[in-house]
């Protein structure tokens, strides 16, 4: 290739890139009234979606003047194409008319005009001349007269070229200016691959006078706030007295958002991505929208993180996914919503969406017969992001309607479907239900159940219901568990006079909706101090179990709270929660002064066990008198005392000396519910080991004991001695 085409066509790669840079926005929100573009210092919400879509008309004139610029329109050469073609048509009329040629014409040497002035046709045309020049000057009598034309033609080309560069980096800065000075109080921080909104987490609420219309792909990200340690708060935790993330209210009679960008979603223009991570959404808590109480999505939706609650409408009380539409929520609440038609929570048109690690709570489906998730089609959306619609690791409970309503083919792993009216409704499709409880619903655990084939094995194992709540009993031969709901399998179990679930000996085989770890609420699974031996549990390693003739669905690799399932894809617990086991070997620790009593919880090393309950202790660890979890001293303190609450099973030390000043340590046993299972006899036992630090109330002047605290510097300085402890040992 010459070396004038090939620096022709990095021209022609470089000129290209320039007409199609993203320059996508970072627009932060700096207010939460719902300002309707006031041209002000303060950005809102709808004021940042204004101005990013001013902001990408704007990019769009100004990349197509860059492109005519360089040579790289591709409106321009389509134009030109079709000017003549119109005026080829024209001329082969018998007869044509003189004025459109005429208009056509000027037309073609216009567009031909621009092109040949492009940077692109210059270069080609600088490229030509020096080819020329360079084969007259390599003749053996060239042409001086001719020489000298070809060097006047190649400079002013050079400056043409100067000259249209110039033109581009006027238009290029034209840009950056614009996204510097903004919009409306809105402007870009910084550049990326995609719109990023991120709204500020603020003790009020980003108030919403009137939907609004998100028609371009973005993200929206709320600045969420968490614990000291890093860890994240709960996500109903986060209200205006503790603001954790953002909440968008809707202030009137309406909805929250509309996703679209006005177009059919089609294989050439697919549908927009638009996702919220760490953003609440709160609706009207009335009959705010025909479709979607809070957000009508037309196009591809992601949720993560997030609260939906006080949606209502006739259909989607907090979401409508509409035909060809996609939605994936993940680690959410979907929670007081209410729809009149149908589709309490969701509404699908398509089963093209999927739920993961969510709760979806306290939703009232008001129509009869209704589902608080509602998938309406059999069909499959023509555009499915998803391989099978799903809901995985999600628990629905305590909703009035149908907890999922399928009239299109849905996969349901590891959920817990509780408390609800009605637990599934099939209507009539075939249903892909595995390793799920769908127990303890008022009206039916199952509903419109067809006759199944290969007697049910590919389309419904390893689940849990009560007897005779419309689940089939025939499907009890593919490892599907029916239990009574009385004595030992009795499903909820009560609450304490704290409102706390029952502790052992009381029954139940799940704990009321609670927080027991991660993001959202769960119906922790007990193991029953009554149980013999593990494989008495309905619920602990009875998931994918392999039928004959079905190799099953393997479980999910963690559960709805994120935490690992301990045999990872074979034999987990069935249901939206793994039971997690407490630490073989745990260590605790504090400091106390001179004279201070120190309680330790065994608690805090259950996992999701429970303290075996004293008269139990024995099938254990032999006969004998037992308290609470079995908690047993194994090596007493060498300068204090430890005693052992009844009550609590706390673990109380006081030193003998009241002035000691130093070290001590001990080591105490408890027996859960479930270590009492393991294998080797060693492993029944949790072992925890205790230090102490007696120091005079005068080093611990700054630790305000009164309410436990204690400032980073006396914590560095224990470090310090515990460090030189474990050293001099």
């Amino acid at each position: 290739m010459p070396a004038s085409q090939s620096r022709l066509l990095i021209c022609l790669f470089a000129s290209s890139l320039l007409s199609t840079t993203v320059l996508a926005d970072g627009v932060i929100v700096t207010t939460t009234v719902d300002e309707n573009n006031i041209d002000n210092q303060s950005c809102s919400l709808r004021e940042a979606i204004s101005y990013i879509n001013a902001k990408k008309a704007k990019k769009a004139i100004i990349d197509e003047e860059i492109a005519v610029i360089s040579g790289s329109s591709l409106i321009l050469s389509n134009n030109l194409a079709i000017a003549k073609k119109d005026l080829a048509t024209e001329q082969a009329k018998t007869s044509p008319d003189a004025t459109k040629v005429a208009q056509l014409n000027t037309t073609i040497n216009e567009l031909t005009q621009k092109i040949n002035a492009s940077i692109f046709a210059l270069n080609r045309k600088l490229d030509e001349t020096e080819d020329a020049l360079t084969k007259e000057q390599n003749k053996e009598a060239p042409d001086t007269a001719l020489i000298a034309t070809y060097n006047a033609t190649i400079t002013q080309l050079k400056a043409n070229i100067a000259t249209k560069n110039e033109e581009k980096t006027v238009k290029e800065t034209e840009m950056k200016d614009y996204r510097a000075k903004g919009l409306y109080g809105c402007s870009s921080i910084d550049d990326g691959s995609s719109e990023v909104i991120t709204l500020l987490t603020l003790p009020t609420f980003y108030s919403l006078d009137a939907p609004i219309t998100i028609n371009f792909t973005a993200t929206i990200n709320g600045n969420a706030i968490n614990k000291n340690d890093g860890t994240s708060f709960t996500l109903e935790e986060n209200s205006l007295a503790l603001p954790l993330r953002p909440i968008i209210k809707a202030s009137g009679n309406h909805s929250l958002l509309i996703i679209d960008d006005g177009k059919a979603n089609t294989q050439t223009t697919p549908a927009i991505s638009v996702a919220f991570n760490n953003v609440d959404f709160m609706g009207c808590d009335q009959l705010c929208a025909t479709n979607g109480g809070l957000i009508l999505n037309k196009e591809a939706l992601t949720i993560i993180n997030s609260i939906l609650s006080k949606g209502q409408a006739n259909l989607g009380g907090a979401i409508y996914n509409d035909t060809n539409a996609s939605l994936f929520i993940k680690e959410s609440v979907i929670k007081e919503n209410q729809s009149f038609t149908d589709g309490a929570a969701i509404y699908s048109a398509l089963n093209n969406f999927a739920l993961e690690d969510s709760l979806v709570t306290n939703n009232k489906a008001n129509a009869v017969n209704t589902g608080v998730i509602s998938v309406n089609s059999t069909a499959s959306s023509l555009f499915n992001t998803f391989t099978l619609p799903h809901i995985s690791n999600v628990t629905i409970s305590s909703n009035e309607g149908i907890g999922v309503s399928a009239h299109g083919e849905i996969l349901f792993n590891n959920n817990t479907i509780v408390n609800n009216t009605i637990g599934v409704r099939l209507n009539n499709n075939l249903p892909l239900i595995y390793n799920s409880i769908i127990a303890g619903n008022s009206q039916a655990d199952c509903d419109l159940f067809t006759a199944l084939p290969n007697d049910g094995k590919i389309y419904f194992t390893n689940n849990l219901s009560v007897q005779n709540k419309g689940c089939p009993a025939a499907l009890a031969a593919n490892n599907n568990i029916f239990i009574s709901n009385t004595g030992n399998e009795t499903l909820f179990a009560a609450l304490d006079s704290n409102n706390r679930c029952a502790a052992p000996p009381a029954l139940g085989l799940l704990c009321p909706l609670a927080e027991f770890g991660g993001l959202t609420k769960t119906h922790k699974p007990r193991l029953l101090a009554q149980y013999t031996k593990l494989s008495d549990s309905p619920i602990v390693n009875k998931g994918f179990f392999q039928v004959a003739g079905n190799l099953g669905l393997p479980c999910a690799t963690t559960d709805q709270r994120t935490l690992p399932r301990e045999n990872g894809e074979n034999r987990c617990d069935i249901g939206a929660v793994e039971i997690q086991t407490g630490l073989q070997a745990y260590t605790q620790g504090d400091d106390i002064v001179f004279g201070q009593i120190k309680r330790f919880s065994p608690s805090e090393n259950l996992g999701d066990a429970e303290l075996l309950p004293a008269e139990y202790c024995s099938d254990v660890l032999g006969s004998g008198t037992y308290l609470k979890g079995c908690v047993r001293l194994v090596d007493p303190p060498k300068h204090g005392s430890v005693q052992f609450d009844s009550q609590t099973a706390e673990v109380v030390y006081s030193t003998n000396n009241p002035n000691f000043h130093g070290f001590d340590k001990f080591s105490y046993s408890i027996v859960t519910t479930l270590s009492r299972f393991s294998d080797a006899n060693n492993d029944k036992i949790l072992t925890t080991a205790v230090k102490v630090v007696s120091e005079p109330p005068a080093s611990l002047e700054s630790k305000t004991l009164d309410n436990g605290s204690i400032n980073i510097l006396s914590l560095l300085m224990l470090s310090g001695l515990l460090a030189a402890w474990r050293r001099s040992r």
